[in-house]
């Protein structure tokens, strides 16, 4: 195990380098996950092979939803817009999946059961919301997949913390402002 000054070092490079929204979700699930992965950088092998395929399905869903939400940018969303969009999702979904799996056989195995799990999360995800939007919630969204970077300086802490990665999405609910993570379905107001 590294020294004391190497832990310490290593978790100052690490936030001068910048700390990705995905990150702080690790360390807010499992500090224990977050130091082994991002401070002692261990991953088992057998999590590397699964995060592939997790990876490439959270591709598709944070497409399939940019496709959807781009074009309602600074716009409060409607009931009419979730109706919209969870008619046509499956379609834009089927079609990502093709691109990404080309030559892969979407209705079986695997491959369908990842399909059937991003069905489901695209659903539950535009329905928790529309239920929020008809209860008279406003919903407004600013920025979608968006790079950002900001520098930090805390009174307590001698050296900076850079805070930087892709946002899934940052919007307006009832006129507080929140990043939201896709994965977890986490916002940060």
């Amino acid at each position: 195990f590294p020294s004391h000054d190497n832990v310490i070092a290593q978790i100052k490079n690490l936030l001068q380098y910048g700390l990705s929204p995905s990150a702080m979700a690790s360390y807010l699930r499992s500090p224990l996950a977050f130091y082994k992965q991002y401070i002692l950088k261990i991953q088992p092998d057998d999590e590397v092979e699964e995060n592939i395929a997790v990876n490439t399905l959270g591709t598709i869903i944070h497409d399939v939803l940019e496709e959807l939400y781009r074009p309602r940018l600074n716009q409060i969303l409607t009931p009419d817009f979730y109706s919209d969009s969870l008619a046509k999702f499956p379609e834009l979904l089927a079609n990502k999946a093709a691109i990404i799996f080309r030559e892969g056989d979407l209705s079986t195995g695997q491959n369908y059961l990842e399909m059937s799990f991003a069905t489901s999360a695209i659903k539950t995800f535009l329905e928790a919301e529309r239920d929020q939007v008809l209860q008279g919630n406003e919903i407004v969204v600013k920025m979608l997949e968006e790079k950002l970077s900001t520098t930090l300086e805390l009174p307590k802490i001698d050296f900076p913390i850079k805070v930087a990665g892709k946002v899934d999405r940052i919007d307006q609910y009832n006129g507080i402002v929140r990043v939201l993570d896709y994965k977890t379905y986490r916002d940060w107001e």
